[in-house]
């Protein structure tokens, strides 16, 4: 047997085994596989790529029969040395997960009970941080740390993995990602790298070929575990077919981050005035739908870029609507002598009063607003008494309600004007995304308007990486437009265009003849009906819905307070806070020598959190400790992975002394605040 004959033997024994662990771990793929596989050996398909061993190198390219060209350029040993030579325990080709300023603060942050809620949540958690911070005092934005270990690494762009397993050796990898654009390529690989024999040395998550769905499915689940290495994740990426990868990296990362909603905020700007508007004004029964809105049809307006270049059309038409406008839209609106229908709301902080200013005051008092119960104390008293009606958009106390979801206003008011009945829906000014002409991301007037450069990098994939500005709160990306093949947008919007997607087949699901149509020069929506605005047709003879009607229809799903049920739950709820409390006392008692050892300690208290706690996650009881432990942990993590840290016991005494004090603080804030119910 000659050694080429060696070679093609050992290549298809490889083949055999990937193909056992693929039937083994990843059953979908392994029937991809094969059926590729069948579908190349009876000429089906036809192949574009080809394997082929270069002797002079001994080692195996790919030849693409579409270009001509191979794809490591017949020097594959060249690429595989370069890949491990550029993999090293450093910060470069990271994913920085770590938000600059907010843990690398250089001193305390101010807190006063006079500062609006924002500002207060906020500052709760930097001073959390802060703690921390003083301790190690350490900057995350050093480029020169030398790091004792990296947990989590992500391969962008797999091709022959010939280099994998050589990286995974020498970083010691506990978790690979492995990305691969194009299937016929990964097929390729099963003969050149074992993937069994990997999976015993790493954690794989694996994606191939997958669509958006599923691809940032993997992405969560590799983000998800090992939550504490979530701080930077290295990446070795062969920038061949890559086609949106990051876009999605930066999405998922984004809508994980534990400072979209804090733990403060939901006990200070949500649960606290939540309970005390629901003991005052009446809350709506979302759980049993109305047709009040059946025969209307209902225009809802945000403040998008759309809304400002349409303000005529609107004016023009606005007879023809039952309009429900979101604060941003209200004063424009009655500037432009445009009626209102409905107004609503769904966020508590107090600086979108800038949205209510007190000349507009006599205009809007008698129209109907619709609040979710958090909503901030002065906008509310803006409204006459009996205009006011709650509904509960991310909180679950009422027993008869469900939650009113969604990122933002936006997807919140299409879901309550389903919730209401409409059948005939058209969205104007929900763009989420930028202008793509001036790069502005919202209608003038709005309080977050702001604006970027559109270049022509910035309607490219993968934009943030190429030009190494990866960062959560900067970056853009592209997103399927409504009228158009893409559209530059961000990571605050592509959230929002996510939630559309899960309002609209809610909607659909419910109700199948309900037509939801998209009028935005902006984002596409799965689920919404693209529609130019000038082909908008409506009927004229409607049956109008006065506020009298609206309000005598909608008696019979309100009330008021809570039912003595109700109260049990939160009683319920103390006792398993009570619970938390006695774990963590019981840790302050235990002696701890190492950050792994504190973890070990922990595990009991965060399997009750995540667990147990699962009964109350309506009331967001899971998710307020969790969120701390999301915020705090990969920074923790990044501090003890440090070469040059001495003396770890002496830290990790100090760090869990804080752990359970921040811990303990916020189990006693909510046993306070739901004390009053019950």
């Amino acid at each position: 047997m000659d050694n080429m004959e060696n070679i093609q033997n050992r290549a298809l024994e490889t083949f055999l085994e990937n193909l056992k662990f693929l039937e083994k771990n990843n059953k979908v793929l392994y029937d991809r596989i094969n059926a590729l596989s069948n579908a190349i050996e009876t000429n089906e398909y036809k192949e574009r790529y080809h394997l082929e061993y270069i002797k002079e190198d001994e080692e195996f390219d790919i030849y693409d029969t579409v270009t001509t060209s191979y794809v490591y350029n017949r020097k594959p040993n060249e690429f595989i040395k370069k890949a491990v030579l550029e993999s090293n325990f450093d910060k470069k080709s990271t994913l920085d997960l770590l938000l600059p300023k907010m843990y690398n603060q250089n001193k305390p942050p101010y807190i006063d009970d006079t500062q609006n809620q924002l500002t207060r949540t906020t500052n709760l958690c930097a001073s959390e941080v802060f703690d921390y911070i003083k301790l190690f005092q350490k900057s995350t934005v050093y480029k020169g740390k030398k790091f004792k270990y990296f947990e989590k690494f992500v391969f962008a762009g797999v091709l022959l993995g010939t280099h994998i397993e050589k990286i995974v050796d020498k970083l010691n990898l506990g978790f690979i990602f492995l990305y691969e654009y194009n299937i016929e390529i990964f097929r390729l690989s099963l003969f050149t790298t074992n993937y069994n024999k990997l999976s015993k040395k790493s954690h794989i998550y694996l994606s191939v070929m997958e669509d958006k769905e599923q691809l940032e499915n993997t992405i969560h689940n590799f983000f998800h575990y090992a939550f504490r290495s979530n701080y930077l994740v290295k990446y070795y990426c062969t920038n061949y077919n890559i086609n949106d990868f990051f876009d999605r990296v930066l999405s998922v990362t984004s809508q994980k981050t534990p400072f979209a909603y804090t733990h403060w905020k939901m006990l200070i700007s949500m649960l606290e005035p939540s309970i005390k508007h629901m003991l005052k004004y009446p809350t709506l029964q979302t759980n049993n739908p109305t047709d009040i809105l059946s025969t209307q049809s209902v225009l809802i307006l945000a403040a998008g870029p759309s809304f400002g270049k349409n303000i005529e059309w609107i004016k023009k038409n606005q007879n023809k609507f039952f309009i429900i406008a979101i604060g941003a839209v209200v004063k424009r609106l009655i500037d432009e002598d445009i009626k209102i229908d409905m107004i609503t709301n769904v966020d508590g902080d107090e600086i979108l009063k800038g949205q209510f200013p007190d000349e507009i005051k006599d205009e809007i008092k008698d129209i109907p607003f619709l609040a979710a119960p958090n909503t901030y104390d002065k906008i509310i008293e803006m409204f006459d008494e009996q205009n006011v009606i709650l509904y509960e958009a991310m909180s679950g106390y009422k027993h008869n309600s469900f939650l009113v979801q969604g990122y933002s206003v936006g997807e919140v008011t299409l879901n309550l004007a389903h919730v209401l009945g409409a059948r005939e829906i058209y969205l104007l000014g929900s763009d989420l995304a930028l202008d793509q002409e001036t790069g502005r991301s919202h209608a003038d007037g709005h309080d977050n308007l702001s604006a970027v450069d559109i270049t022509d990098t910035k309607k490219e994939h993968n934009s943030a990486m190429k030009t190494g500005n990866y960062t959560l709160s900067k970056s853009t990306l592209l997103a399927k437009g409504n009228f158009t093949d893409t559209v530059v947008t961000n990571v605050i919007f592509e959230k929002s265009i996510i939630a559309y997607a899960v309002v609209l087949k809610r909607i659909h699901d419910d109700s199948p003849q309900t037509k939801v149509y998209n009028l935005n020069d902006g984002a596409y929506f799965d689920g919404a009906i693209p529609l130019h605005i000038e082909d908008v047709v409506v009927s004229e003879n409607q049956s109008v819905v006065t506020k009298k009607r609206l309000f005598d229809e909608l008696q019979e799903y309100l009330s008021i307070g809570f039912t003595d049920a109700e109260k049990l739950d939160f009683k319920g709820s103390v006792e398993y806070i009570d619970n938390l409390i006695v774990f963590i006392k019981e840790l302050q008692k235990l002696k701890v020598k190492s950050y792994m050892e504190f973890n070990t300690q922990r595990d009991e208290i965060l399997v009750y959190v995540k667990k147990d706690f699962k009964k109350y996650e309506r009331f967001y009881l899971d998710r307020m400790f969790i969120n701390y432990i999301f915020m705090t942990e990969p920074y923790i993590g990044y501090q003890f992975n440090d070469k040059e840290l001495k003396n770890e016991a002496n830290y990790i005494k100090k760090v869990k002394k804080i752990w359970c004090s921040h811990m303990l603080e916020l189990a006693y804030k909510y046993k306070d605040i739901v004390k009053e119910i019950y």
